[in-house]
């Protein structure tokens, strides 16, 4: 029997912006339009649909994430993207340099925390052929350990004819995939109030994702 002592806590929903483009949008060059504000004494990102959250320093910094980790009693985390930087709806060839980019900064955070992070792949699942792509080079080449995506993208189910070289190649290469639903994707007016879009609205379209994958 394992005892207490022996147990390792693990975090799998770790999400991650990378510092890149914290640094873009305080200058205002922010992909898709992403801003900096300070609000209340704290960093918040703002999007052009008008979602706005706060970044904290956590969240881009490994050495903050590291001692904020170290304060939960985290053993060790899956850091993957913001879905709110999915960027499915942005020009294809903008997403496939944002995307080179970005797992290239969660891979070097992972490389650099000692065994403490382990890194999810992000795609421009606007286009599958470049996903695929990227796929590949981001686990054989960056190390990165799983890939993480939205349970439809603009529109189209994952059993959508086009995206299935994307789970092929996700299956080639036995990597978990992360399903998390994005915050832009239409949801019932009724959930707007009282945080429904994200206690309701996000597994719904999870499950309703996961259902598509398997049947």
């Amino acid at each position: 029997m394992t005892s207490l002592a022996a147990t390792r806590v693990i975090d799998t929903h770790s999400h991650y912006v990378p510092g890149e483009v914290v640094s873009d949008a305080r200058r205002g060059a922010g992909v898709d339009g992403v801003t900096s504000v300070i609000k209340d004494g704290a960093e918040w990102l703002v999007h052009r649909q008008g979602f706005r959250y706060p970044v904290p320093t956590s969240f881009h910094d490994l050495e903050a994430r590291l001692r904020f980790m170290d304060k939960e009693g985290t053993d060790q985390a899956v850091i993957s993207i913001s879905p709110t930087l999915y960027c499915y709806w942005i020009d294809a060839a903008e997403a496939i340099e944002f995307c080179t980019m970005a797992n290239e900064s969660m891979a070097r955070s992972a490389a650099d925390s000692g065994g403490r992070l382990v890194a999810a792949a992000t795609l421009p699942m606007q286009d599958p052929e470049a996903s695929v792509t990227e796929l590949y080079r981001a686990v054989r080449e960056l190390g990165m350990c799983a890939v993480e995506f939205a349970p439809s993208i603009e529109g189209r189910t994952l059993d959508d004819p086009a995206l299935r070289p994307v789970l092929a190649a996700a299956n080639e290469l036995r990597i978990p995939v992360l399903m998390h639903s994005s915050p832009f994707e239409p949801r019932p007016e009724n959930l707007r109030e009282f945080y429904l879009n994200n206690l309701i609205g996000n597994p719904l379209a999870t499950t309703a994702g996961a259902w598509v994958m398997v049947s």
